[in-house]
């Protein structure tokens, strides 16, 4: 059974800016934005939302 965990990152607000725009236009929280960016990143298939378009 997987877990979800929450996290506090910090983020320069131009990139968050892009992020939120990105996850956006994908139809993505941000959550599941960054949780693809992450699984793309380390081939790993985690994260809240990770199959859910909003």
């Amino acid at each position: 059974m997987s877990f979800i965990s929450k996290s506090l990152v910090s983020v320069d607000e131009e990139l968050l800016a892009r992020i939120d725009n990105a996850a956006r236009s994908a139809g993505l929280t941000r959550s599941a934005h960054l949780s693809r960016l992450a699984e793309r990143d380390l081939g790993d298939v985690f994260g809240p939302e990770v199959n859910r378009h909003v």
